[in-house]
Parts: structure tokens; sequence; C-alpha cells
């Protein structure tokens, strides 16, 4: 039945399952247990129409709503059903004691009255029995409020929730059974006496709810405030507990009277403050309230920092605004830091009602600035750091020159730099040169001009400018060359790279216009005086002046007349000249000693940056050595030809040959007339040796060797030379002995045995009747000093460096070669002497642009070889 509670009269009557037994309203829906029909009745209130009917376990009785789910203790299944409210389904079954009859949920727990004696608790987020409290007799009714559980059975039990421990009992009429609590009084209906009991509500009081903080303006002291608790644990409220701690794990506890509502307190130096509080009945203490953080720092950097330096550059004001936050604590000033180089900091403090601050700049480079505001608990962090670089100006633009008419004054004139450096132009320092090197001493002007007296018809002043501020002198503009109407005598000097000066030759000018008519040669000092020339710019031309080392030069240069001293032409490095070997053999590769070479002894000419340097092919004339070779050195001409002479002491052969580099090979047309049987011989000190010549004609071999092809054994090309005189010419080291024959005539068929004593190595000739023979031969003789070495080859890589490579000895001396010894030379510069194990040397700290003589000995353990002599030119 539905009573309307305004009235009292039962407004609607509402059929629902069989035997309705439990019953609870959340103010939308009426939820009805059915114990005979083993179901739950929803009842819509607004409407008071069953909207739906759900099963249940067995035997539901008790019934209790708190707004989200409806929980059923089945009394027959020894269970409680959880049915969410909003879909009217059973989510989940919970095993309980013995025949369950109440039940009653305040949102947090569900407490089930079980006719076995106990009371089951329900955790509400989880759905399981967190605790079962025991009693000895049958609980039929059961009602949670504020912290209290109330169970009915032969008396009253209340159950303290927080601990789940029974803390009283009461005796009230015959078979309590239905009971409700509102928090301040307890409703128990009395089955047999036919009656009500009402019993005051015991218990601690429910936590405060509405704590407050307010920290004071200046960050020291917390106010908080606090209503009543909602309630008061059926007991008048005797007080409140306050708790503080500075770390929330060690607390202090402050007992307050009933009727305080507010607590201060000094937080001191906490960085961190906590604050609780808890209200008191007769029973005990409640819960305490949610716990109140006050967090307390160092404030944030201050905001808006900006910078702005004086017109004059030297004074730099700063501006800031106050911190976004003041770290819980009220400010007491700013900390203002100011350096020079970002590293080292200088620290000024400044009030807290300060946002200003200015400074002077000085001669500092670079100036940095930064600020941090402070409170009781320190200095806070500073704001971003502000960079006013600073230097000295740049040039000043726009330099200017006038000769007025006579030229009795130059006048100069400029406009200020681009570029002050950040701080104001104090000034210009003004300089002038008669020669562009040396400067005269600065005279410092505030004018953008400057008047100077000239020199003279046909001279020359430079002029350059620098503007100065507080940090010094800044650049100084590019000098500017005055120039003073007429014509003067006009020295001028050549020297090469290294200084020397270059003598003879032709020289000429070209200036504006003008030129001068007659060349000069340069004198041995390097220089020459035109009587007469312009002031400024001018183009002078060399042809053929001769260097030191006898080569020639020309070219033609820019120069600067009328200064002070002259105009000086700086060569570049003259460079390395080259090499060629001629190798000179008969028909089948026999190489010929002996032969004349020679080569046309025009001069060559190689170009540097402008400069044509010119030197001879050197050599024109010479004579093959043991192994046919002979080299060319100097600028070599590629389209020279070679003219080779051979005499073999019955028949001169001459050929021309195009000259190949590096290497240019000349085949004679036939073979020597007269040739050895053998062309060396290594042996010991003191050994007699044989040699035996053939003398005998020759078609040409490749002739002969075609013509054997054709006709074989009819045709022989040779005919032996019967009784021709041939010599041996030997060496001068060499020693004579009683066995040796030095000379003999060719016998009938052509041949001679010659025999001499081999005491050095050195080469043997062959005299035939007339000249020379062909057919030299080498004796090298051990235990004696190595051969020179051969090919030698240079080049300069980069300033300072020559490279040097060369091939090792033909005859080491019957022992390893230890080491080379390279010698460089050159006139007026420091020898080098460097040891190599190779035949490859690169050698750096050398003059630069000097011409090396270059000398290569082998050594082994016996003594040092000839030396191979070359030349370079070091870049």
């Amino acid at each position: 039945s539905e009573i309307q509670a305004s009235t009292g009269t039962v407004v609607n009557t509402i059929s629902v399952g069989n035997a309705p037994s439990g019953i609870s309203s959340d103010g939308t829906d009426v939820w009805v247990t059915s114990l005979g029909s083993d179901s739950v009745s929803e009842i819509q209130a607004s409407t008071g129409t069953v909207v739906n009917t759900i099963v249940a376990g067995n035997g539901p009785s008790g019934i209790s709503s708190d707004g989200t789910d409806v929980w059923v203790a089945n009394s027959n299944s020894n269970s409680v059903s959880e049915i969410q409210a909003s879909t009217g389904t059973v989510v989940n079954t919970i095993s309980v004691g013995i025949a369950p009859s109440g039940i009653s949920s305040d949102g947090t727990d569900v407490w089930v009255a079980e006719l076995s004696g106990s009371v089951s608790e329900i955790q509400v987020s989880t759905g399981t029995v967190i605790n079962t409290i025991l009693g000895n007799y049958s609980n039929f009714g059961i009602s949670s409020f504020g912290g209290e559980v109330w169970v009915t059975n032969n008396w009253v039990n209340e159950i303290q929730a927080s601990t789940g421990t029974v803390v009283n009992w009461t005796t009230v009429g015959d078979s309590p059974n239905g009971i409700s609590s509102d928090g301040i009084d307890v409703w128990v209906a009395n089955r047999f006496s036919n009656s009500i009991s009402e019993i005051a509500a015991t218990g601690v009081p429910s936590p405060i709810s509405a704590v407050t903080d307010v920290v004071t303006s200046d960050g020291n002291i917390a106010n908080f405030s606090w209503a009543a608790p909602n309630f008061n644990g059926g007991k008048v409220i005797t007080g409140y507990d306050v708790q503080t701690s500075t770390d929330g794990n060690d607390w202090t506890s402050i007992s307050e009277p009933a009727d305080t509502t507010t607590f201060s307190a000094d937080m001191g130096s906490a960085a961190a403050y906590y604050f609780q509080v808890a209200p008191i009945n007769a029973i005990g203490t409640g819960d305490y309230s949610s716990l109140i953080l006050i967090s307390r720092t160092s404030p944030n950097p201050p905001i808006d920092v900006t910078d702005m330096v004086a017109r004059d550059g030297n004074t730099a004001s700063f501006s800031w605004a106050a911190p976004t936050s003041d770290g819980g604590n009220a400010m007491t000033g700013y900390s203002v830091q100011t350096s020079t180089d970002g590293i080292n900091w200088t620290t000024t403090p400044e009030p807290v009602g300060t946002t200003t601050f200015s400074t002077e700049l000085n001669a500092t480079a670079t100036f940095y600035f930064q600020v941090a505001a402070n409170n009781s608990f320190g200095t806070g962090q500073y704001s971003s750091v502000i960079l006013i670089p600073r230097s000295r100006p740049s040039s000043p633009i726009g330099v200017a020159d006038t000769v007025p008419g006579g030229g009795g004054t130059v006048n100069f004139s400029w406009s200020a730099p681009n570029f002050v450096g950040g701080s104001l132009i104090t000034g210009y320092s003004v300089q002038t040169s008669r020669d562009g090197i040396n400067w005269s001493t600065p005279i410092i002007t505030t004018s953008t001009s400057y008047s100077t007296p000239a020199r003279g018809p046909g001279s020359g002043l430079y002029f350059r400018v620098a503007a100065n501020n507080a940090l010094g002198v800044g650049t100084f503009s590019v000098p500017k060359l005055a120039v003073m109407p007429g014509l003067a005598p006009q020295n001028i000097k050549v020297l090469t790279a290294t200084g020397q000066p270059v003598s003879g030759g032709a020289i000429t000018w070209v200036a504006s216009g003008l030129r001068s008519s007659h060349s000069y040669g340069l004198t041995a000092s390097g220089q020459i005086q035109f009587p007469a020339a312009p002031a400024g710019n001018a183009s002078v031309s060399l042809t053929s002046g001769v260097l030191p080392d006898g080569d020639y030069v020309s070219g033609t240069y820019p120069v600067i007349l009328g200064l002070s001293g002259g105009a000086t032409i700086m060569l570049p490095a003259e460079p390395s000249t080259g090499s060629t070997l001629v190798n000179v053999e008969a028909p089948g590769n026999l190489n010929l000693p002996g032969a004349v070479v020679t080569v046309p002894g025009v001069s060559q000419s190689s170009a540097v940056d402008g400069t044509t340097f010119t030197v001879p092919q050197v050599s024109n004339h010479g004579t093959t050595d043991v192994n046919g070779n002979f080299t060319v050195s100097g600028f070599i001409d590629p389209s020279s030809q070679v003219s080779i002479s051979y005499d073999d002491g019955v028949v001169t052969q001459s050929t021309s040959v195009p000259f190949i580099q590096p290497l240019t090979t000349a085949v004679l047309t036939y073979d020597p007339v007269v040739s050895p049987n053998k062309s060396n011989l290594t042996t010991t000190v003191g050994s007699l040796v044989s040699v035996t010549l053939s003398a005998s004609g020759n078609v040409g071999s490749n002739f002969a060797h075609e013509l054997s092809k054709s006709r074989p054994n009819t045709f022989n090309p040779r005919t032996a030379v019967v009784g021709l005189k041939i010599k041996a010419v030997l060496p001068s080291t060499f020693k004579s002995c009683s066995a040796q024959r030095l000379s003999g005539s060719t016998n009938a068929q052509g041949q001679v045995t010659l025999k001499f004593c081999a005491t050095a190595t050195g080469v043997v000739r062959f005299k035939a009747t007339g000249a020379y023979a062909a057919g030299a031969f080498a004796v090298y003789v051990k235990g004696t000093a190595p051969t020179a070495p051969l090919g030698t080859l240079a080049s300069t890589p980069q300033l300072g460096h020559a490279s040097l490579s060369w091939t090792a000895p033909r005859f080491n001396g019957g022992s390893p070669i230890t080491k080379y010894v390279v010698t460089l030379s050159a006139a007026g510069k420091r020898t080098v002497v460097v040891n190599a194990t190779s035949t490859h040397l690169n050698v750096g700290g050398l003059a630069d642009a000097t011409r090396y003589s270059v000398f290569i000995v082998a050594v082994n353990k016996t003594g040092k070889s000839p030396a191979a002599t070359l030349k370079v030119s070091v870049a």
C-alpha cells in the first residue's frame, strides 16, 4: 500500500508477487521482495505501477536500495543478490551466513542480518564479504546510518561501522523485528508486544566536510575554518581535535573547544604545511576531514624582463614585472645579477617594490643581466639571461680625397660607420703613410674630414681612418691613395721570391695614358730610376731579366708609383726543371756506351702567375755511360730532335730521333764492328779478367734476320775484319799487373783477347784504329763502395718542401746498401742533410722560392758512392 506522508492516508494499493516481505525506496523507485514467488518487484514511485519483476535468489526477504544498486537478502539460499537499479538485472550473487533476513546499504558497505546470529559486511566497491560479526541470537532487522549499524534480535545491538565491533546493546519490547535509523533516533518494531521502541542513536560524529584555508598576504599565517559535522553521533559535540604537520607523517594534535570553528597557525619556514580536524563527542573522536596541504617555495622568476640602451650606448636600463607566483610566501625583494662574461656574476639586492635597474656599461664588450625574486624561502629561479653585445665600430664609409689646384694640401672626408658597436662614436683616429706600410701616429678628431700638406708633384699619400667608441679604436678603412699631380723620378726594384736582385733585361712602364719613351736595364742591385713618371697605379713590363742562377724572367706587373722608397716587384718562386733519359742501343737491344748525344741548346720557358721563367735546355753535348744512357735536364722542349753519333773505330753511324719524355730511345742501324763477348763482370780484387772482342762487318741485323729465315744456312751477313788493332783503355783507378795484355790485333776469325787486373770498380773502354770502339766493359769488384744512384727526379709538392726519388746503383759494391745520404744546399741558406733508407724522400723545412743543388750518395759497409746530382726549385 502507498500512504501519503502528508495526510497519513492510503492513496494506492499495488499488487505484487506472493507473500511480499521486504520493501525499500530510493525516491525514484520502490523495491519489494516476494518471499513466496522468489521475485523482486520494481514499482515506479511517480505512477505507482510495477515496471519490472526480477527473479532473485531463493526466498528473498530483506531488501535495501542505495540509488545505484538494490541489495536482496535471500533467506533460503544463504546469499545476497546485487541488482543494478538502472537495468533491473542481477549483476552479482554473494554467499553470506545462514538464513539472511534483514539488509541495509549506506553506499559504502552492505550489512546483512542473519538468523544464525551473525552479521556480514559486504564492501560495495568489490562485492565481497570483508567482515563477519558473530552473535548468539537470531538477527532479524538491520539499519545503518552515520557510521553505526543497528541490529534486532532479542534486543537491539549497536555495531560501530569503522571497527565492526558491538559497542552497545539495548532491551526493547517483545521480539523486536523491523528497525530504522535516521542518525538521531532508532525506531524498533516489537512484533509480539504490539509496540514500537525509540532509541536515541549514539556513536562517534561524522567527519567534517567543509574545511577551508586562507593564507595571509605575507604568506606566514594560515587561517583554517570549518562547520559542525552533519551527524554528531547521537551525542553532543564536546570539542575538536586539530592536527598539523610539516611532512604529512609526524602530526601535532591540538584540542579545541566545541564552540571553536577556526584555527590559525604560524607556518614558520616550513616548505609544506598539512592540516586536518575531527569532531569529538562522548563516544570518541570521529574521522578526520580531508587533508589540506599548503605548499610554500621560493618565487617564480620575474616576468616581462626588458632592456634598453641609452642613445650614447653607455647606460643600460632594465625593467621587469613581479613573478606570477610568490611561492606561497610574501616576497622580500629581488636579486639583480650582472656579468661581463656570463660566468662570473655580481649580485645587487633590490627592495621588493623595485622593478627597474640601470648601470653603466663602461668598456665591456659583453654585458649580461638576470633577475630573481626573493622570499623567506630564499632566491627563486632567475629570469632568462639578457645579453647586450658591444664591440668596436666598423670602419668609416665613403672615404674620399680632394687635391685642390696647386696641390698644396690634400683634403680627406668620410661618413660614420654603418655599425657603431653598441656604443656612441667618440671620435676618429686618422693615419697617413708615405709607403702604405709605415703609418703615422694616429691623430684624434671629432670631425669627418681631415686636411694634410702634400709632398710635391708626382708623389702619393695613403690615408686611413677608424671610428672610436668606449671600447676603443675600431677597424681602419681600406687605405685611400691620394695622388699629387705632376711628374717625378720614380724608382723601381725587381727581386726574386727569396729577395735576390734581378739584373739586366729591359723594363718599361705605362700609366694614365703615359708611357716611358725608353726601356732601361736593371742594375746589379735590381733597381732602375726612371727620370720622370706620374704617381699612382702603373703597369711595369720586364723582358729577359737575368736571375741569380743565370736563368731569364719576363712579365708584366702592377705597381704604385710615387711612394716613399719606390715600387718593389716580388717575383713568384721559379719552378723546378725536368729531366729526360736518352738511351742509345744497337739492333738487338745492345746498349752502346760512348755514343755522342747532341741536343739543341735552345731556351725553354715555364709560366707561373703571369711570370715567364726561361731556362736553357741542358746539356747540348755529352756521351752515353756504360749502360748507353745520357741525361738531358732543364725546361725541355718536347719538339726538339736528339742527334746521335757513334764511332766503333771502323764505321761512324749518325741518326736523329724526336724528344720523348721521360725516356728517349735511339736505335742505330748497324751492330758495332767491334764488340766484347760480354758487357760486365763481377769479381774479386786483383782477379785477372779476360775479354774477347770480335770485329766483323754487318749489313744490318734486321735485314740479316729476315734473309736468314728465307735462306737458312746459305747466307752469313757478317764478315770478319782481320788485323784490326784494338787497345783496352783502363780507368785511372786500375793498377797494372804482369799478366795483363792491353792491346792486340784481330786474327783470321776477327777476334782478339785482352787481359787486365780488376783492382777497382770501373769501366774499361776499347779503342780501335782511329777512334773509340763499341762495347765498354764494366768491372764490378766486390768489397768496394757502391756505384752512383741512377734515375734522379725532383719536384716541389708544397711550400718549403722537395720530393726526391732515384733508382738504386747498378752495383752495390758486393754488400747491401745501408742508407742514402741526401744533401740540399743553396747560397745563403742552411744546408740540409737527410739520411734515407728508401729511394724516395720528402724533405721539409726548406727556404721558400729557393733553387737547391741536390747530392745523393749511396752507402754500404765499405764506403760511399760517387754522388748523383740534380737541382730543384722549392716553391
